[in-house]
C-alpha cells in the first residue's frame, strides 16, 4: 500500500473513532399543552333569530353544532398530553 492509502484509511479510522465514541443520548421528553381558556359567547335570544328564515335557523344550529363537537375534539387532543407515563 502506498503513502495515500494509508493516510486515507488512517484519517477514515480516526473518524469513526471519534464519532462514535463520544456520542450521548439525546432523550425528548413531551410537555403537556396549555388548555386555553374557553371563550364566554354572547347569548342570541330567539327574537334575534325572528327574521331568520328556517333554512338559515338549521344552518346555524348546524354550524353551532359542528363548531362545539371540533372545538370538544381539539380539547380531548390536548388533555390527552397531560397524562403520566411510567417506566414499567
Amino acid at each position: 500500500m502506498n503513502k495515500k492509502t494509508l493516510l486515507a484509511t488512517a484519517i477514515i479510522l480516526i473518524t469513526l473513532g471519534i464519532n462514535t465514541g463520544c456520542a450521548s443520548r439525546i432523550e425528548y421528553v413531551s410537555q403537556p399543552l396549555p388548555l386555553p381558556v374557553r371563550p364566554i359567547l354572547p347569548p342570541v335570544t330567539a327574537n334575534d333569530l325572528a327574521c331568520v328564515s328556517d333554512t338559515a335557523y338549521d344552518a346555524l344550529v348546524n354550524r353551532e353544532t359542528l363548531l362545539r363537537h371540533y372545538a370538544e375534539d381539539l380539547e380531548t387532543i390536548i388533555s390527552s398530553t397531560h397524562v403520566e407515563f411510567s417506566n414499567d
